[in-house]
């Protein structure tokens, strides 16, 4: 029994060779376009999402102080209706709708595609 079992070992010992051997070959092949590729889309979303963030926080902080400089019984009335949550809301839907802005704009410029 065990005269067939070595050629059957030494088959498939032969046929894994060549299909990890095909494998490798298709990674080293494809490994230097996927790299370039992923550092353009690293390097663009982070260069504009410092730039907007670095805006909308000077926004946000001027939007801030300015509302720090009111009348105390305004200050608090508008305590009361929750406008500094408001705001804290609608700059945090500016971010992430920038975020994906980014995000799109990069992977067409990343990836050669065309904006349709």
């Amino acid at each position: 029994m065990a005269i067939f079992t070595v050629p059957i070992l030494v088959a498939v010992g032969l046929v894994l060779r060549s299909v990890f051997t095909s494998a490798f070959a298709w990674i080293m092949l494809i490994l230097p376009f996927a790299l370039t590729r992923i550092l353009a889309l690293v390097g663009f979303g982070l260069v504009g999402y410092t730039g907007f963030d670095l805006a909308i926080t000077g926004i946000e902080s001027y939007m801030f102080s300015a509302y720090d400089n009111i009348g105390t019984d305004l200050v608090q009335m508008l305590n009361l209706m929750g406008v500094l949550t408001g705001f804290k809301i609608i700059f945090g839907a500016m971010s992430g709708v920038i975020t994906l802005k980014i995000a799109s704009a990069a992977t067409k410029i990343a990836f050669g595609r065309s904006s349709a």
